[in-house]
C-alpha cells in the first residue's frame, strides 16, 4: 500500500462528507500520516441574509 505523509479531506458537514473524513483518519493512521481536515463557508450578513457575491466594481461590459 501507498505510504502517505499528509492527508487533506474537505467536509461541509454533511454526513457523506463526515463518513469520508472518517476514512480519510484511518487511512492516515494506517499510513502514520497528518491528517488536515478543511471546511469553508461563507457567512451570513448581519441582517440574516446571504452576502452579495464578490463581484468587481470595475468590469465594462460592451
Amino acid at each position: 500500500m501507498t505510504k502517505y505523509s499528509t492527508i487533506v479531506v474537505g467536509t461541509d458537514g454533511s454526513e457523506t462528507s463526515l463518513r469520508l473524513v472518517d476514512k480519510a483518519a484511518a487511512l492516515a493512521a494506517e499510513s502514520d500520516a497528518r491528517l488536515i481536515v478543511a471546511s469553508a463557508f461563507t457567512p451570513a450578513h448581519h441582517d440574516g441574509g446571504a452576502p452579495e457575491p464578490d463581484q468587481p466594481h470595475n468590469i465594462n461590459y460592451r
